[in-house]
């Protein structure tokens, strides 16, 4: 359990380069949770689309339109039919391990690939969960200014850890926290500021339930509301057994 606490609390530093930033990208993939650190890693695997000719783009940290920053992506050209597979820590500098929003792009107005995402331990491969790929355009047009992640748990062996950033490059978004069990009673609430896409990292709360003063939960209900301003919150809840058992809630259903 320390092993994962570490890799969704761990945060990257530093200088943003300019050539990094362009326009939003609602045509984008974008993968929230995606990181590596010590023993765990994230594997983004793409395929070519049912449209001829292959398909060229990005997997960065940021917006590109040509070429990724050095240590934060890579270009990929798949060709028809084809399909590749990447590491985070094979794309991503040492000063971005932990948690990050990554976005897959393509260039030349090619469709976007089919694309998958899970995040593993490289010593035991099986253990692992899949990370929600999701349009930009889609989580812009569901914004409500709410997500809703299921499966809320707390006990001896079982913790929840909450991942949050802002898709794009707007100003930080301030938020509530609240979380409810199976009941619907309220186990706390808690504030808390996103940071935009630009931050180089997403806000990490880990052991959500305890920081928000709740004991013990299954199968509870943590919601994130925006208070102001209209940024974009996207989230995932990673929810890690010392059994091994990990899986990963995104906010919305896509």
């Amino acid at each position: 359990m320390r092993a994962i606490a570490t890799l969704l609390t761990a945060a990257a530093a530093g200088l943003l380069p300019a050539v990094c930033f362009a326009q939003a990208g609602p045509g984008d993939l974008v993968v929230i949770g995606a990181g590596f650190v010590g023993d765990w890693d994230t594997e983004i695997e793409l395929a070519d689309s049912t449209a001829p000719g292959g398909t060229d783009g990005a997997i960065s940290k940021f917006v590109v339109t040509v070429q990724p920053c050095a240590d934060c992506g890579t270009t990929f050209s798949l060709p028809e039919n084809g399909s590749g597979r990447w590491l985070a820590s094979e794309i991503l500098g040492a000063s971005f391990e932990g948690p990050q929003l990554i976005r897959v792009s393509t260039f030349n107005a090619d469709p976007l690939p089919v694309a998958r995402a899970r995040i593993f331990r490289r010593s035991l491969p099986c253990q692992s969960a899949d990370l929600p790929v999701l349009r930009e355009s889609t989580l812009r047009a569901s914004d409500t200014g709410e997500l809703v992640f299921p499966g809320l748990r707390r006990d001896a062996a079982t913790r929840s850890n909450l991942i949050l950033q802002i898709v794009g490059t707007e100003n930080n978004a301030p938020v509530t926290i609240e979380a409810f069990d199976a009941q619907g009673a309220s186990l706390g609430q808690t504030t808390a500021v996103v940071p935009s896409e630009a931050g180089f990292h997403a806000l990490t709360l880990v052991d959500v339930v305890a920081l928000l003063g709740g004991d013990q939960v299954e199968g509870g209900r943590l919601v994130v509301r925006r208070t102001s301003g209209d940024a974009v919150v996207w989230g995932v809840l990673a929810t890690y057994a010392q059994d091994g058992a990990l899986t990963m809630s995104g906010g919305l259903n896509p």
